[in-house]
């Protein structure tokens, strides 16, 4: 399975747990053997649950506090991790990353949900889902 259709079969378990779940990050390493799904449940709950490339879902972790870190990202996210790696490769930046989260970070500004890539070196960069913009950040 690609990191979107794992992404996918964690929110289709996310959903048969609560049906209003809603996706705020979703964090892959290097290789993407797998994907680990953090999603907004009722009444402030925190859902969790990993997918594997070989297609199996772990069952969902709930937890009774809210996940305070990013913004609510609506599905189906348009821009594939291979289409964001392309952009990121064709900006310049190496493919040797070691993590990437697909995440909308709080912030004093509205932003669109990005790819966060994360390097050994301590470098990030993002892509924008929307505007296929490619950002360092500090």
């Amino acid at each position: 399975m690609t990191y979107n259709e794992m992404l996918t079969a964690t929110w289709e378990a996310a959903k048969a747990e609560e049906k209003t779940a809603e996706l705020y990050e979703c964090t892959a390493p290097q290789g993407v053997k797998y994907v680990h799904s953090v999603f907004r449940g009722n009444n402030n709950t925190t859902l969790m649950c990993n997918a594997y490339a070989d297609g199996k879902v772990t069952e969902v972790a709930k937890f009774d506090s809210p996940w305070c870190e990013d913004v609510v990202i609506h599905m189906p996210i348009k821009l594939t991790l291979e289409e964001a790696n392309d952009i990121l490769a064709e900006a310049g930046y190496k493919a040797d990353w070691t993590q990437v989260v697909l995440r909308n970070p709080l912030g004093p500004e509205h932003n669109n949900p990005e790819y966060i890539y994360s390097y050994e070196s301590g470098a990030n960069i993002a892509v924008d889902t929307f505007t296929k913009k490619v950002v360092p950040l500090t």
